[in-house]
């Protein structure tokens, strides 16, 4: 299964419900490739892309964008092989996204290179207890959380704060 647009900043599918822009459900499938598009969230889609219930042997994303997501911009679900290169993923400073999750089940195998996120949530979440994978690597990739852009918790300043001996209120 291909799906290719004819550029990053040409191509775009933009979520128009509150669900996975690109899900897979039905049966096993030796490879799906994604690549030269942008996938708008707007704001709505839960995932971008959602591998679930059978596998897919390799899952290729290449030179993809991925905007406004309020969730998991790729979710793994039951692939077997990751490839996630050259991908541009923007939290638009809300810091509410997760580009990439796998805890769900273990995989062979996670190349993710040359990627930029941005204003993430988290930017790559993989395992959890009893988890293995036999190759992973991480390289090349640009990742800034963006924690400068968010409005802080407590400023410490205003009308409205109140000291104590052990803190303060905002």
């Amino acid at each position: 299964v291909y799906l290719r647009g004819s550029g990053m900043y040409s191509t775009t599918i933009q979520a128009s419900t509150a669900v996975g822009i690109l899900q897979h459900s039905a049966s096993f499938i030796a490879q799906a490739e994604i690549s030269d598009l942008t996938l708008d969230g707007n704001n709505e889609a839960t995932s971008g892309l959602i591998s679930f219930g059978s596998r897919i042997g390799r899952l290729t994303v290449r030179r993809c964008r991925f905007i406004n997501f309020p969730g998991t911009i790729i979710q793994a679900g039951y692939a077997a092989n990751y490839i996630i290169e050259d991908c541009v993923a923007e939290g638009g400073g809300l810091a509410v996204a997760t580009f990439f999750l796998a805890t769900n089940t273990p995989f062979e195998s996670l190349i993710l290179r040359r990627n930029r996120l941005a204003y993430m949530f988290q930017g790559i979440a993989i395992g959890s207890a009893g988890f293995a994978a036999a190759y992973v690597e991480i390289t090349d990739n640009d990742i800034d959380g963006g924690w400068y852009l968010l409005s802080a918790d407590y400023s410490g300043s205003g009308s409205s704060v109140t000291y104590t001996a052990t803190g303060l209120t905002d």
